[in-house]
């Protein structure tokens, strides 16, 4: 009887030590998936972190090349001005150049005009004479 009741009490202590094992696998079990589910979340987050990465510098790339366009666009507009700049100026510089000579042209034809009234003021006096004299 006594062999029986130590038999009872160690099974008892052992059934009371796989309760309490079994209580804290069941724990730990519960922890590692919390923490699997922890870091599965966290390996997603990385993820997405790493794709908005890629996606930031893709972004980024885009806007440089579109800086090296706009660059391009904006010398070829500069030197595309300055073209025109120029040819206005030659321009500009033919019409005032014309406009002298016309202005030229004006005063010689001005004392032609002058030298011919002159010749005509002479003859008609001439004229005047002659009709006088006879």
């Amino acid at each position: 009887q006594g062999v029986v009741d130590d038999l009872r009490r160690r099974l008892a202590s052992q059934a009371t030590a796989l309760k309490s094992a079994a209580a804290a696998a069941h724990a730990l079990e519960t922890r590692i998936d919390d923490e699997s589910s922890d870091n599965v979340a966290a390996r997603r987050a990385r993820t997405l972190a790493e794709e908005n990465m890629v996606l930031a510098q893709r972004a980024a790339e885009v806007a440089h090349q579109e800086a090296l366009e706009a660059r391009s666009f904006e010398v070829e507009l500069r030197a595309a001005a300055e073209r025109n700049m120029g040819k206005t100026s030659q321009d500009l510089d033919t019409t005032r150049r014309r406009a002298e000579q016309a202005e030229e042209q004006l005063m010689l034809a001005t004392e032609h005009n002058d030298q011919l009234q002159a010749q005509l003021r002479a003859a008609e006096d001439k004229v005047g004479e002659l009709a006088g004299d006879t």
